[in-house]
């Protein structure tokens, strides 16, 4: 199953066999040599796997180790360095105009968001190599001196070095697999359980591995401590604790290779040449206080102070070095990690499935410490134009008449007559924007006029979105604190807000009050389409307009529409008692461990980890199972707030039509 696994990554399988093979059969023939030798030889063969797989990854990521390139159909987005210093207005030109100038070019763009520059090409004329040396060259002329950007950044939703990553990792818990059931087959000697402590405890403490993070970055680091664990628990034949490493590292792989295929399947709607781009780089503040952990970091803290603490003592009593050792390994947190992991990784995979791009899967695993949602009333708003209200400025007009006849001008339907008295015909009737619409509520003044007559005046929303509902429904079901933005156009949607947020509490806008709940102590995840807030933000929910800008600043993109958003706030509570169910597993396990080292022989000392193996399966199951039942949930319930006791019969009855049509719509969408 291992080995199916890899060949999903296409190119890894056929060199994944080979190298398990050598691995295997190095082990079986050390078999017949005896004592020293048998141990030279086993440990020889069973890092053969992992140390061929490691030596093949580098091998393959050094042919480009750092510009990223993402290439299809004629379309491209290559990564552009220098655009997070005081030369990026001279790096955005410089490289639109070498990209430009190539024959078969037919426009390019730089987006300082994404520090990509999008291409559209002819594959026949000019090649990827051509353009990344066209970027390159354009850097260098704006004096960019340092190439790359920080490591621990998330990576771009169509780069493919997190999927290659993540194969090479895959192929060494796999090589590792089969060496070690290849040293159980030939009976050879082993090295003791404990060997893989130090690894185990690396790798399972997360304060731990943010420290590593930090100097080698996320994706390094993770295939570091991957072929280290594969390499010592093929010497100490760890046969379960493989497999559970195995099969958690192959949906690892699904989700990456999930990810970067939607996005994919959505770059040229997301990259139109209608989207416009941001030449000027976000402002990005740091987060006005350090993240809280969550329920996996607390308990591995708790885990980790507690183990070393009692294999420090049981080393001073006893000088027993193996004994101790084992003690580490019970008191890993390896359940509570693993039931995330899951959890987050089946969510990207699904969601993606769905037509959601994921930027930043890390995202996904802080959705177990989010306890609000702040929702930019903005978004709850499609683009259908709706008279709010209407007040008459001519004796022969009603507030009625005024109304009906505004809200029939902006629909454009010419099957709807005008409203009564008779004698009146749509071309003598005119609408007249009276002010621009405002930046933030979207309203806007506009006057009625007949043959260039004022005779009413108006003022113009935006319809809500049918599922504008299901968001605030599902905001409240998590269990969050509900904060939303004031909306004049529907004002009654204040009442489900534990917050309203006033015009002008913060001069900093939207960002600025993300910044306050944080420091606060909350943990925020925002629905919203400002690029500067979703940065803010601690799960950025980002809604894709029908046209306009695509908010790239978003851990998370969505739309257009709403569709996917309640499916993502009701992971929220699924997060938790993924997490609650792997520390109450990880707990449990660490127990029956230290019972079994405590009361039993040598024989089931040596057992005592196993509790901690197969908790860590049963989060891995668990976090699955959760987050299909979220992904299968229904799609939410269209709620429409069209005002029908301001629309006159006719008006009701035939738009009503198109209303039940763009609803109908929208749920073919949310199933799909």
């Amino acid at each position: 199953m291992a080995l199916a696994a890899v060949g999903v990554v296409g190119g890894f399988g056929p060199m994944l066999v080979r190298t398990s093979a050598r691995a295997s059969w190095s082990l079986t023939r050390t078999g017949a040599a005896a004592g020293s030798r048998a141990v030279r030889g086993a440990a020889s063969a069973g890092l053969a796997g992992p140390a061929a797989v490691t030596r093949a990854a580098t091998a393959v990521l050094a042919v480009d180790p750092r510009r990223r390139v993402w290439s299809a159909g004629g379309r491209a987005q290559l990564e552009v360095w220098g655009l997070d210093g005081p030369e990026c207005p001279a790096v955005v030109a410089g490289v639109q105009q070498a990209l430009a100038g190539l024959d078969g070019v037919s426009w390019a763009r730089v987006d300082a968001v994404t520090r990509r520059a999008v291409v559209r090409f002819d594959p026949a004329r000019v090649a990827t190599g051509q353009l990344a040396e066209a970027v390159a060259a354009a850097e260098h002329a704006a004096g960019v001196a340092c190439p790359g950007y920080p490591h621990d950044e998330p990576s771009f939703p169509g780069d493919t070095e997190p999927l290659r990553l993540q194969a090479w990792a895959l192929a060494a818990d796999a090589a590792g697999l089969s060496a070690a059931l290849a040293g159980r087959l030939a009976g050879l000697p082993l090295l003791p359980g404990s060997a893989s402590a130090a690894v185990v405890l690396v790798d399972n403490q997360p304060r731990v591995r943010e420290l590593l993070e930090s100097r080698l970055g996320p994706a390094a680091t993770d295939l570091a401590l991957a072929v280290s664990t594969a390499g010592v628990q093929a010497l100490t034949q760890g046969v379960p604790s493989l497999l559970v490493d195995t099969a958690q590292r192959t949906q690892a792989v699904l989700a990456a290779r999930a990810r970067r295929d939607g996005f994919t399947r959505r770059e040229a709607e997301l990259a139109a040449p209608d989207r416009p781009v941001r030449a000027v780089p976000l402002s990005r503040v740091a987060r006005p206080v350090p993240l809280p952990p969550g329920p996996v970091e607390r308990h591995a803290d708790r885990a980790a102070a507690g183990s070393l603490l009692a294999a420090g003592g049981l080393l001073a009593a006893t000088g027993n070095a193996d004994l101790a050792g084992r003690v580490l390994l019970i008191g890993a947190p390896k359940a509570a990690r693993s039931g995330r992991e899951a959890f987050a990784d089946t969510l990207t995979a699904g969601l993606s499935r769905r037509g959601v791009v994921v930027g930043d899967p890390a995202a996904l695993r802080r959705l177990d410490r989010v306890d609000t949602v702040v929702v930019d009333s903005t978004v709850l708003h499609d683009d259908r134009a709706l008279v709010l209200s209407a007040l008459p400025l001519s004796g022969a007009w009603t507030a009625e008449h005024v109304w009906s006849a505004a809200q029939r001008l902006l629909w454009g339907g010419e099957e709807l007559p005008l409203p009564p008295p008779r004698g009146r015909h749509r071309h003598r009737l005119a609408l007249v924007e009276r002010a621009e619409p405002h930046q933030d509520t979207g309203l806007s003044l506009q006057v009625l006029t007949e043959d260039g007559t004022p005779v009413g005046q108006v003022l113009v929303g935006t319809e809500l979105d049918p599922y504008a509902d299901a968001v605030l429904t599902a905001g409240q079901v998590a269990g969050l604190r509900l904060v939303l933005t004031s909306d004049p156009a529907a004002p009654e949607l204040a009442g489900r807000a534990d917050e309203v947020l006033g015009g002008g509490k913060d001069s900093n806008g939207l960002a600025g009050q993300v910044r306050r709940l944080q420091a606060a102590g909350r943990v925020v995840a925002l629905v919203s389409a400002q690029e500067d807030a979703l940065a803010a933000a601690d799960v950025g929910i980002g809604v894709v307009p029908a046209a306009g800008r695509v908010p790239w600043a978003a851990d998370v993109l969505c739309g257009p529409g709403l569709g996917e958003v309640p499916r993502l706030l009701a992971a929220v509570p699924a997060a938790r008692a993924v997490s609650a169910r792997g520390v109450t597993s990880a707990t449990a396990a660490t127990f029956l461990g230290a019972l079994l080292t405590a009361v039993g022989g040598p024989a089931r000392t040596a057992r005592a980890v196993l509790p901690v193996t197969a908790a860590a399966g049963v989060a891995l199951l668990s976090g699955t199972m959760t987050a299909r039942q979220v992904l299968r949930l229904p799609p939410p319930e269209a709620v429409l707030h069209t005002p029908w006791h301001a629309l006159e019969p006719d008006e009701v009855l035939r738009p009503g039509l198109r209303t039940f049509g763009r609803v109908v719509s929208a749920v073919r969408r949310g199933r799909g």
